[in-house]
């Protein structure tokens, strides 16, 4: 990656968008889809994520830097699902906020998701609520999702909530105050506590390929030094 690129430029690199590619969107979709070189790294990562919590296809792929139907990002985004600046939000590997239909993941604020986090269709995450004083404004505060956690179908995280590993949020409940402690369930509106998870029988697993979105893991580091926000960097 060259220096003074913007993050979007960056991004287009790292995934292989280019002008040729992105030319195709006049063809018809089985077409463009035939134009695509085998060895392309789409393609690759396909094929190596079968079976995974997030398993993005081609399609997702064209969808986001071809076709312009989904969000872009560097991870793999449903075409209703919405992504407010993605260049304030780190996903770890086999993550992906908004793969899922009809997610919003509001990067106003900073956003870090952990590794191995199940997200479900429906799930809202907040990083930046509106000033009380003047609705133009925003008050940005960090959201952070601990690895293996998963949000359950159409519930809500909200500023400045921190979630601990092994976290389950409930379907529909709404979190507004951190549990960086995990293992738990949370449920209800506001989100408390309802049963504990047993540590020791929580299951750390790795994937053998390892993404953080389209990104293998070995170049994610220098990626992030160049597009995402600096504050992200040590997360």
């Amino acid at each position: 990656m060259i220096e003074g690129q913007s993050p979007t430029d960056r991004l287009n690199e790292q995934v292989g968008a280019t002008s040729l590619l992105r030319a195709t969107r006049f063809l018809p979709r089985w077409l463009a889809l035939r134009a695509m070189a085998k060895n392309h790294p789409a393609w690759r990562v396909q094929r190596e994520t079968v079976g995974y919590a997030v398993s993005p296809t081609i399609v997702h792929w064209f969808d986001q830097f071809v076709f312009s139907e989904a969000d872009r990002a560097y991870w793999p985004v449903d075409r209703t699902s919405k992504i407010v600046n993605w260049r304030n939000i780190r996903v770890g590997i086999d993550s992906a906020p908004g793969f899922m239909p009809n997610c919003y993941i509001q990067g106003i604020g900073l956003i870090d998701i952990g590794d191995y986090v199940w997200i479900a269709p429906g799930v809202h995450i907040i990083s930046a609520n509106h000033d009380i004083h003047d609705h133009r404004q925003h008050s940005p505060t960090k959201v952070t999702i601990g690895r293996h956690s998963w949000l359950g179908g159409g519930a809500k995280v909200m500023p400045g909530v921190e979630l601990g590993p092994f976290t389950i949020v409930a379907a529909g409940a709404v979190v507004t105050r951190s549990f960086p402690e995990g293992y738990q369930i949370l449920a209800g509106v506001p989100a408390k506590p309802v049963r504990r998870i047993e540590r020791e029988q929580c299951v750390d697993y790795s994937r053998e390929h390892r993404y953080h979105g389209y990104i293998p893991v070995e170049d994610f580091p220098e990626f992030s030094r160049l597009a995402l926000h600096s504050e992200l960097l040590d997360c």
